[in-house]
């Protein structure tokens, strides 16, 4: 379990020995599919990622990612909001 500042705890289902969680006092930033941002905010992040040596397969993941929230964000419009 992690910890978001606006959310409280938040449980993993899958945890890995290639990706351990570090325990629920490891912070974590969560970005919803009802925020507009989200996509953006995550192809950025790919981009910060791959310059500091990420595997490609991370960056196509989180491009994976942001695709599929666009994608729900079209289908649900009425769902998305401004970050608050």
């Amino acid at each position: 379990m992690a910890r978001d500042q606006k959310y409280g705890e938040v449980t993993v289902s899958q945890d890995s020995p290639n990706r351990p969680l570090n325990g629920s006092d490891e912070p974590v930033f969560l970005l919803r599919g009802t925020d507009a941002a989200t996509p953006d905010a995550i192809r950025e992040y790919a981009a910060a990622a791959r310059e500091h040596g990420a595997l490609s397969s991370l960056e196509a993941e989180a491009l994976r990612a942001a695709q599929a929230i666009e994608t729900w964000q079209a289908d649900y419009p009425e769902r998305v909001k401004v970050p608050d």
